[in-house]
């Protein structure tokens, strides 16, 4: 998620390498897997990585049509988002809970 700049509390996927302090991240609709965000690491929060990170990012690299890129990238960070979420909110409840 980004912390900062335009797109902050946005979500993102990396979609390639890190390059010393730097993120490359794609949202599949403002940044696109063919030209991703460069984002420092300290303007970006990690919040997790998907069980299937590889796997999918694999599966998208493998894809010839850019519309199915972004779509795949959409559905990955919608995925994970509604988990990440639903943890936060089973969290928070068993929290209050316990008080």
């Amino acid at each position: 998620m980004a912390l900062t700049g335009r797109d902050e509390g946005r979500w993102f996927l990396t979609v390639d390498e890190q390059q010393g302090e730097f993120l490359f991240l794609a949202d599949g609709e403002t940044r696109h897997m063919t030209r991703p965000k460069k984002k420092n690491v300290r303007h970006v929060r990690i919040l997790g990585k998907l069980d299937d990170a590889e796997k999918t990012l694999l599966e998208v690299y493998g894809m010839k049509d850019a519309g199915q890129r972004e779509a795949a990238i959409r559905t990955c960070i919608r995925r994970y988002r509604q988990s990440w979420e639903e943890r936060a909110a089973r969290i928070a409840a068993k929290a209050k809970e316990e008080a």
